[in-house]
């Protein structure tokens, strides 16, 4: 279902041409994002352009793809052979480039005349359908030898891996180019500006997708070369950073004949550009403009030509500025995930009739609130598609909407709808309505919809059996209806004419049957199949043999029995294979010999793991033996296989140590997740013990770096190798029989969150290198043989539970009861501590010492200050020298870290810190007095892994626009260890306490606005923070309700929104964040039940949720009653409690009036000269005055004495 809302509500006027070549897409993601079990990325954008560019490449590759079987020359086809040579080609894409007429190779194009080489098509399967057949190039470099390719007028080499190499400058001399395809094909660095050469040259893509990792990032310093390309009519910049590009606005002045532009993530902001960019209205001919995601906010101007805008992810506050309601002519408008959420009850202001009429294709995610717009929408007579997802919209589905004749396609998933599903008729070809509350049963005039392609009811709460008039749908290529409530038996009737069927997903049905004979053979080719956990009759499924695309098997917990078939070993690529949580037995040796994700747990196979699975299986990433009867050793051989992420063969009869050359798995230390979310292979469920508890990773695994090696009966030490692995988030080697010490290296495994080495039998001390690992929240080293003190500092002590270190009979110190002895020989004890501690001044005489020297030193200074000129002069000299520095110091534009916490700053946050300092990656300013508002320049900031402004008197809203910080969204850890700025201290507050990271903080990504006077609703922006281990909003006066899509802060470690006025339920989504271990929502007025499953059932403390009267569910001793009127229950929901009173402001208060006064005088004669002059001035005169009226007085007084 991923990417399935971005698919609807797209051109398809180019869909099924082959043949096609990949730029007449916008999307830079997967053609068709279904996966077996799919999840919706909301930005991801599939775009494709209007049907005249479909008319213009055809013709352009008819003249250009012409070939007679000519000799090519000499030079051209050894120039082919050495770029074949300079690539890995795993999959065979040029296999056929052999001979001695390259003429006659596949991709290899010539001119029928001349015999030269004019096309070369060697695109990979990068960006393109997740299950198309894999291809794919991968070198460090284009090999230079292209050069050669003079008559070259077709290149693309999209869609595969250059290795973040830069884009060859001698591209630039083939100018015979028309069409230049580099999109998705991990190049990086600056754009070459020899291509401003190409003059002939109408199609230029270099584009990448939305989640391309930004290590690959295209940028431009001058869009000068633009001018050059007056031909062009395609232009794709998409997640090219143009933030420092001189002369951008060439791309909207020197291109008049260009008909689809995208700018997609290009880092776009008003500043850059003024106002909407207002050449664009002159831009006769372009049909097609993509701005999306980038940080624009002005008025969009009427644009008469115009047929197609994409606006979504920017900073738009009105809807009304994108001009939805004017837009006469435009067909396709998207506006999604802006800063506007409205109800469509009646007309927005400033609409035009006809803009009502002209929409045909209207994508609205994340901008809509309320009752479901039937009347408004049922205005708009030629709509075709409506795209609603990710919005909060209540109540049922109207009937009218299902008689609207020419829709075709709808999508409302992921809102809060309720009520059946209406009877809906018409040309509907694409139905999503996953994820709201819609229950009752599946219509039988579903089956009347015959030009039915997709239809996803998943994550509803439907009942009663599937209708068999589903089997009529002819046309259905993607069946979902997995997570409902649905009962009775599956049968071959409900697939009669399915022949289209390529994705099948009925799992999470506890009540169904799948019931088939074993001699059927169906008409469809299946890509991805899911019937997970429903129970399939007549042992392995034999109709699975006729599958022969079959992509992705996900069969857990599915009642199969007996052993694997042998002909399962012949499938021709089963890319992830789940058939866990079974009751297959036998030896393990049909497995696929291809393959991604192999997960075999928790089921009763037996026998050794066969040595070739780590020879054959060279992209293996996932391998789960876990709970089975397997014996031997763990074989050598898996250790080639360097891209595994997941290794867990614990709770088997495993002998033997451990291999060494397991800590060389790349997987395990580079964390490159090969199992990657653009594949669909990741959506699936994953079941990983991690913090001592089983949990099911339920949405996607693609982050899990884990080792499970435990419950077997391993022998010999722990092999230092193993501590190399630095990406790993879960060791387990817990229930063997290893002995020897703790590798000191252990320190060195950096992101560490999980480990787990109990029950065995080590010996020696805990190393305190141990204290380095910053992330690690569960640890248990209890029932071994180990010594000694246990080390303490940095993340260790939050960790103090003393059963972690119980059955150790040697250990002491916290937080064991067991003290280390004093009487004990200091000297052997510490060998490295010659003195002993001094002995602690008494508190009296240390106020006593501070009180005496304050004043000794303020009247020291002062005193001297106002009778002692020329002293004064020196001083106020060296001030402002002293501001001088500190001014040039901050204008410093490479500035990564800037730590000012801790000290009594006030004022407001400035504004030009955002704007100046653009490489700042950390900024603190944690418990100062500073005021006014968070500024929203730091937005401008995108490099930013921290951001601390906690314990201050911040006020007025959280910025939107914070949701767009590339540092905390990527996690590019720009502060490197490389570069010396990451060995300082920092301290940081996660999971409820004060840090002090004392090696490095380059992994750290926190977000704390905590102890503020912040008001307004939590930004769902926030939400798109992915990268994020940290975020505190606590004890401040925000409401409304959390998030639903909080689910996406996939690596979120440290969670704190307590102490607020948020109200309504806990969103399910939180459930998805299977690496939270400390959270906090107490103080709130949540209500609801509190969900469960994955990582929440190991946070098992009520505090977290106490003061939340209406909450109910474990771990709270209140359970929720089924009985209780819901609306009853939850009707006084959107009133917050009223504010208490806290200590703390009342402290602040005193601390800022002490603040202003003190600083208030001293500030403004540090940096006033003249005030300063005139202060001194006076007092001069003053003194002056005084001495001569006391000399005089004393002389009066004398002479009076004297005539007495």
């Amino acid at each position: 279902m991923e990417g399935m809302s971005s698919l609807l509500c797209q051109n398809r006027d180019i869909n099924n041409k082959e043949n096609i070549p990949p730029f007449l897409s916008i999307s830079k993601t997967n053609d068709y994002k279904l996966g077996a079990k799919m999840t919706l990325k909301k930005n991801n954008k599939h775009r494709k352009p209007p049907k005249d560019i479909t008319n213009l490449v055809v013709e352009s590759l008819n003249q250009s793809l012409q070939s007679l079987p000519s000799l090519c020359s000499k030079q051209e086809r050894l120039a082919l052979l050495k770029f074949k040579h300079s690539v890995r080609d795993a999959y065979g894409m040029l296999s056929s480039w052999v001979g001695n007429d390259c003429c006659e190779w596949e991709r290899v194009h010539c001119d029928k005349v001349t015999g030269k080489v004019e096309s070369l098509h060697v695109r990979g399967s990068y960006g393109r359908d997740r299950y198309a057949v894999p291809e794919l190039l991968v070198g460090n470099e284009v090999s230079s030898s292209l050069r050669h390719l003079r008559n070259l007028k077709f290149l693309d080499l999209s869609g595969n891996y250059f290795g973040g190499s830069r884009i060859p400058e001698f591209i630039g001399s083939l100018k015979q180019l028309s069409y230049l395809n580099l999109s998705n094909a991990y190049f990086s660095g600056v754009i070459p500006p020899h291509i401003g050469n190409l003059s002939n040259l109408k199609v230029l893509d270099f584009g990448s997708s939305p989640d391309s990792d930004t290590a690959y990032k295209l940028m431009s310093n001058d869009m000068s070369w633009i001018s050059g390309l007056s031909l062009l009519k395609y232009l794709d910049l998409s997640n090219v950073d143009l933030s420092k590009a001189q002369n951008r606005d060439m791309v909207f002045y020197m291109m008049p004949s260009l008909v689809k532009l995208s700018l997609y993530g290009c880092s776009l902001t008003n500043a850059d550009l003024g106002r909407f960019p207002s050449a664009l209205t002159n831009m006769s001919s372009l049909l097609s403009l993509d701005l999306s995601s980038n940080s624009l906010n002005s008025s969009v101007p009427i644009m008469p030509t115009l047929l197609r805008l994409d606006l979504s992810w920017n900073n738009f506050e009105h809807i009304e500025d994108v001009g939805i309601w004017r837009q006469c002519h435009l067909k396709e408008l998207t506006v999604s995930d802006n800063q506007f959420r409205i109800e469509l009850t009646d007309s927005p202001k400033n609409v035009t009739e006809c803009s009502q009429y002209a929409f045909e294709r209207l994508n609205l995610q994340e901008s809509l609130k309320g009752a479901f717009p039937a009347d408004y929408l049922g205005r708009m007579a030629n709509l075709r598609c409506i795209s609603l997802s990710f919005n909060r919209l209540t109540g049922p589905i109207p009937e009218s909407v299902g008689r609207l004749r020419l829709l075709e396609e709808l999508d409302l998933s992921f809102n809060q709808l309720t009520g059946p599903i209406p009877t809906f008729i018409g040309k509907l070809t694409k139905l999503v309505l996953s994820y709201n509350q819609l229950n009752g049963s599946i219509p039988e005039s579903i089956g009347r919809l015959a030009a039915l392609t997709v239809l996803d009811l998943t994550g509803n709460q439907l009942t009663g059996t599937i209708p068999v008039s589903i089997g009529q749908l002819t046309k259905l290529r993607v069946l979902y209806i997995s997570e409902n409530s649905l009962e009775g038996v599956i049968t071959k009737a409900h697939f009669a004419k399915l022949s289209m069927l390529k994705y099948l997903d009925a799992s999470s049905n506890s009540k169904l049957t799948f019931n088939v004979s074993r001699e059927w053979k169906p008409t469809f080719q299946l890509i991805a199949a899911d019937l997970s956990s429903i129970k399939i009759i007549n042992g392995f499924p034999q109709w699975l043999r006729t599958q022969k695309k079959l992509r992705s098997l996900s069969w857990y917990n599915a009642s199969i029995t007996g052993p694997l078939p042998t002909w399962l070993r012949k499938m021709p690529v089963i890319d992830f294979l789940d058939l866990s949580h079974n009751k297959l037995s036998g030896p393990l040796t049909n497995l696929p010999n291809k393959g991604t994700v192999g997960d075999l747990g928790d089921n009763g196979f037996s026998g050794n793991i066969p040595e070739w699975i780590g020879d054959k299986l060279e992209y293996l990433a996932v391998f789960r033996l876990h709970k089975n009867n397997f014996t031997g050793s763990i074989p050598r051989s898996l250790c080639n296989n360097s891209n595994l992420q997941i290794l867990d063969v614990a709770h088997n009869n495993l002998m033997g140590p451990i291999p060494h050359c397991l800590g060389k798995l790349n997987g395990m230390i580079n964390g490159s997740y090969v199992v990657d979310s653009t594949d669909g292979l990741s959506e699936e469920n994953l079941n990983q013990v991690m913090k001592g508890v089983s949990l099911e990773y339920t949405t996607t695994f693609q982050y899990v770096i884990n080792m499970d090696l435990s419950s077997n009966k391993l022998v010999g030490e722990i092999p230092a190798d193993l501590m190399s692995l630095s990406a790993l988030l879960g060791l387990n080697l817990s229930n063997n029989h290893l002995n020897g010490g703790i590798p000191d290296s252990i320190g060195n495994m950096k992101a560490l969150n999980s480990l787990d080495f109990s029950g065995n039998q080590l010996t020696g001390p805990i190393p305190p290198s141990i204290a380095a690992l910053n992330f690690l929240s569960y640890l248990n080293l209890s029932h071994n043989n180990l010594s000694g003190q246990i080390p303490t500092g940095n993340q260790l002590q939050t960790l103090t539970d003393p059963s972690i270190y119980v059955g150790n009979s040697d250990l002491c110190g916290a937080p064991l009861p067991k003290n280390c002895s004093n009487n004990e020989d200091q000297t052997t004890m510490h060998k490295n501590n010659s003195k002993a501690a001094n002995h602690k001044s008494n508190k009296i005489w240390f106020y006593m010492d501070i009180m005496c020297g304050f004043a000794a030193g303020f009247w020291g200074v002062i005193g001297l200050l106002l009778f002692k000129k020329d002293w004064r002069h020196m001083l106020f000299r060296f001030s402002e020298e002293t501001v001088d520095k500190i001014y040039v110091a901050v204008n410093l534009r490479e500035l990564q870290i800037l730590d000012l916490g801790d000290n009594g700053f006030s004022g407001n946050i400035p504004e030009w810190i955002g704007d100046k300092l653009e490489y700042l990656a950390v900024f603190r300013l944690h418990k100062n007095n500073f005021t006014g508002s968070i500024p929203r320049s730091l937005c401008n900031n995108s490099n930013l892994q921290i951001l601390d402004v906690a314990h201050n008197n911040l006020m007025g809203p959280i910025p939107h626009c914070l949701g767009k910080l590339n540092g905390m969204i990527n996690g590019s850890y720009v502060v490197d260890s490389t570069d010396g700025l990451s060995e300082e201290n920092l301290n940081q507050v996660m999971k409820g306490v004060s840090l002090e990271y004392t090696t490095t903080f380059q992994y750290v990504i926190n977000m704390d606005l905590s102890s503020n006077k912040l008001v307004g609703e939590i930004p769902v922006e926030l939400m798109s923070l992915s990268a994020l281990l940290g975020l505190n909003l606590s004890n401040n006066h925000l409401n409304g309700g959390i998030p639903d899509s909080i689910g996406n802060m996939k690596a979120l470690n440290s969670l704190d929104f307590s102490g607020n006025q948020l109200t309504g339920p806990i969103p399910p989504s939180i459930a998805a964040l299977n690496f939270l271990s400390y959270l906090n929502l107490s103080h709130n007025n949540l209500s609801g039940q509190i969900p469960t499953g994955n990582q929440l059932q190991t946070l098992t403390d009520p505090s977290i949720y106490v003061g939340n009267s209406d909450l109910c569910g474990a771990p709270l001793p209140k359970n929720c009653s089924n009985n209780e009127d819901q609306t009853t229950m939850h009707k006084n929901n959107s009133k917050a409690a009223n504010h208490k009173s806290n200590k703390i402001w009342f402290y602040m208060d005193i601390m800022c009036g002490f603040a202003a006064g003190f600083w208030g005088v001293i500030g403004l004669l540090l940096f006033k000269k003249d005030w300063r002059h005139m202060l001194f001035r006076f007092s001069e005169e003053t003194v002056d005055k005084i001495y001569v009226a006391v000399v005089l007085r004393v002389d009066k007084m004398k002479r009076g004495r004297g005539s007495a």
